[in-house]
């Protein structure tokens, strides 16, 4: 059985905002643009990952995204 790396959570941003994975990019960008007015933390960098994070889990937790799961899993 293959053990699978930990995936660090600089990865997951850094593919969302390189457009490293297409389907993860268009994801957080349309969960920013629904939710950037939100309650997120006023510095703008710390809204930015807060609000990638939170559209990373949900996608994950409710599987939206195949794609996403499989990079929250280690590939």
């Amino acid at each position: 059985m293959t053990k699978k790396r930990q995936v660090e959570p600089y990865e997951i941003i850094t593919a969302a905002q390189t457009g490293e994975n297409e389907l993860l990019s268009k994801f957080v960008s349309k969960a920013l643009e629904i939710n950037y007015d939100s309650d997120a933390p006023k510095d703008e960098d710390e809204r930015y990952d807060t609000l990638i994070c939170d559209a990373l889990w949900h996608a994950a937790f409710n599987e939206q995204d195949e794609s996403v799961k499989t990079l929250l899993n280690g590939g």
